[in-house]
């Protein structure tokens, strides 16, 4: 399977974020506190391998 776009609103501290055209890999950089692992725990959460 293959993301192309990646919507994720009101979820923890993340209010409204789009990614789009994702193409082979995605990198995550960003200062502590920044919503990294929200963001992986958002999609984690929508594929059903976590309940938060």
């Amino acid at each position: 399977m293959k993301l192309k776009e990646i919507h994720i609103k009101r979820f923890r501290g993340i209010e409204d974020q789009i990614i789009r055209d994702i193409d082979n890999t995605l990198v995550l950089i960003g200062k502590n506190n920044a919503g990294k692992s929200a963001f992986l725990t958002a999609i984690r959460t929508f594929f059903g391998d976590y309940t938060p």
